[in-house]
């Protein structure tokens, strides 16, 4: 093999090692999300769709992937997606993400969203409450 072949061959290799492990070292030890407020909502409740942030606490590991999803799911057991987005980890071991899912918008009948967020990285995955959301009512109630 050339020299310079076997010396690209193990930058990749290093890199390729390095990105494995990055991932495996990976823990999530917490999930937090702003509190909902009305700037969250859309438009048509009188909000501004504000993107909250969430805020992820983990091992201080910088590059590791994380998957963050938006969802509800109503009182009558339908659940809707809101979005999702890919991150990568801070070496600080604290990564905050403020992107533009869809923002809530139930206005019609009588139900109650729950809307929550699904943070994974590797095979591990948390889970958090954001609030609840009366349609009915047409206010935030948790």
């Amino acid at each position: 093999m050339k020299p310079h072949r076997a010396f690209g061959l193990s930058i990749f290799l290093l890199v390729l090692a390095a990105n494995s492990a990055v991932a495996e070292e990976l823990v999530i030890k917490s999930v937090t999300v702003n509190p909902m407020k009305k700037g969250n909502l859309c438009p048509v409740l009188g909000g501004s769709s504000t993107p909250p942030a969430v805020t992820i606490k983990h091992t201080k590991t910088a590059g590791a992937k994380f998957k963050v999803e938006m969802f509800d799911i109503l009182n009558t057991g339908k659940r809707y997606r809101h979005g999702s987005k890919t991150i990568r980890s801070s070496a600080s071991g604290t990564t905050v993400l403020k992107h533009k899912f869809f923002p809530p918008c139930n206005f019609y009948g009588d139900t109650v969203s729950n809307y929550k967020f699904k943070v994974s990285s590797g095979k591990q995955s948390v889970i958090v409450d954001w609030a609840s959301f009366s349609s009915k009512q047409k206010k935030i109630i948790r």
